[in-house]
């Protein structure tokens, strides 16, 4: 007598919940399901400094050599003055990072525009971030980093979201430390701008460098199961037809409603939409072995595109 197993997946891709230096409320990282990578800035990689990053990017002067208060360079390695010697984040060979001298007055120091979005979704932004300086440095009293991350809708008017660091001192070895914030975008809306902010003042210290610049949809842990809360279900042939009932449970962490889309498998490669199947509840009619999984989006304009959605691994 055959068996016929039936899987129904759920959402298992989740968000980051580090709090290393999360001294401010409004930073955070997805507490629910983060989507694959819409835009990643690694700055490249090569053994020589630059390019210069485009026009428009930075209000901070590029340098070639060591960059001094109020300038900055793309560089595999961070030998400069005394700071921590330190590959970039990514890990590629000979991968680059920014390198970011603060000024001495506060105030922008990147800005870039980001395209591609959805419009009523939530997104998560992350980055990497390094104080450059040794905690014995500028003899153990060097000036922390502090940065502020600040997302603008396209036209520079509207403040969808912003957190700031907070004060990162010196470490005795260096140490990247990952920052997010989320966001949700306005209707209408495919496009936001991110600012990054120097806190600070310049002088002994604020010094640091960023890498990983990474931009994710955001949405909800949703739980697939049954009408006796299983996960996984297992048959006999002999027992098709089998009338199933699934449930998609959505925990509310970030979206405010919910849109779906039910799909099947046979093999969990290949996935096909089941016409007509948009509800929270999937009554389906099993004949063999299949596997399950469910499309949600904030809105339902949104289902079709991948960018734009969250679904869970196969």
């Amino acid at each position: 007598m055959k068996q016929i197993r039936i899987f129904l997946k759920t959402f298992i891709i989740f968000g980051f919940l580090l709090t290393a230096n999360l001294s401010v409320a409004q930073l955070g990282f997805c507490t629910g399901n983060s989507g694959d990578p819409i835009f990643i800035e690694t700055f490249g990689s090569g053994t020589t400094q630059g390019p210069a990053l485009p026009t428009g990017t930075t209000s901070y002067t590029f340098t070639s050599g060591s960059p001094n208060d109020g300038f900055y360079t793309v560089s595999s390695t961070t030998s400069f003055f005394d700071w921590h010697n330190v590959g970039d984040h990514t890990g590629d060979t000979n991968g680059k990072c920014l390198v970011v001298n603060a000024d001495f007055t506060a105030g922008e120091f990147y800005r870039t525009t980001i395209s591609g979005l959805c419009e009523n979704t939530s997104y998560e932004f992350s980055a990497f971030l390094i104080n450059l300086l040794p905690a014995s440095g500028c003899g153990g009293s060097g000036i922390p980093i502090n940065v502020g991350f600040e997302i603008w809708d396209d036209t520079d008017t509207t403040l969808l979201a912003s957190g700031d660091t907070g004060s990162i001192n010196g470490t005795s070895s260096p140490n990247w430390e990952q920052y997010g914030l989320v966001f949700q975008t306005l209707p209408s809306q495919t496009s936001i701008i991110l600012k990054m902010r120097n806190n600070g003042v310049g002088g002994c210290g604020n010094d640091l460098a960023i890498d990983d610049i990474v931009f994710k949809s955001c949405g909800d842990n949703v739980v697939v199961q049954d009408n006796a809360n299983q996960d996984q279900l297992y048959i006999c042939d002999t027992d098709t037809p089998y009338n199933l009932t699934l449930q998609a449970n959505p925990d509310n962490s970030i979206y405010n409603t919910h849109a779906y889309q039910w799909e099947m498998s046979l093999d969990a490669t290949t996935w096909s939409p089941i016409t007509g199947e948009n509800n929270q509840t999937l009554n389906t009619t099993v004949t063999q072995s299949s596997f399950y999984r469910v499309k949600v989006a904030e809105d339902a304009i949104n289902l079709a595109n991948n960018l734009c959605n969250v679904i869970s691994d196969v």
